[in-house]
């Protein structure tokens, strides 16, 4: 399996590269942050301003290591996969998402949402998680 920075940059349109991003040497490896003063472009479309403001200086980083190690188990075949496409999302494009979930033979729901999809749009992600209650049950 790819590295989840290929699948990333597989299709035009992150905004997870060059001055967007801030990397921090850290003890066993490196950082990487979404600069704040692009959060909300790049991460946390659908959010309120003041909610981004909070957001942009509380984030959680990724660490380089996470980025370039290859995905190394799947989910067996007969387990049921959800996928919720942000088709707002400047961190990872859209067309990258629904590669994925494809590639996973997922149930697809998309919505207008930047990557941060529980924060923008928590209807959506419960109602999807209903039906995926229901469709196991």
């Amino acid at each position: 399996m790819s590295p989840p920075a290929d699948l990333t940059y597989k299709f035009p349109g992150s905004g997870l590269q060059g001055s967007n991003l801030v990397t921090r040497a850290e003890p066993g490896g490196t950082d990487i942050y979404i600069n704040p003063a692009d959060f909300g472009e790049v991460y946390a479309g659908g959010l309120s301003p003041s909610q981004i403001s909070i957001a942009s200086v509380t984030q959680r980083p990724i660490t380089a290591a996470a980025l370039a190690a290859p995905t190394t188990v799947n989910p067996p075949a007969s387990v049921p996969k959800w996928e919720i496409v942000a088709l707002d999302d400047n961190a990872i494009p859209a067309a990258a998402e629904a590669f994925m979930a494809n590639r996973a033979h997922a149930r697809i729901v998309t919505t207008h949402s930047g990557h941060d999809v529980p924060a923008a749009r928590p209807g959506v992600v419960d109602s999807v998680i209903l039906q995926a209650t229901h469709s196991v049950s």
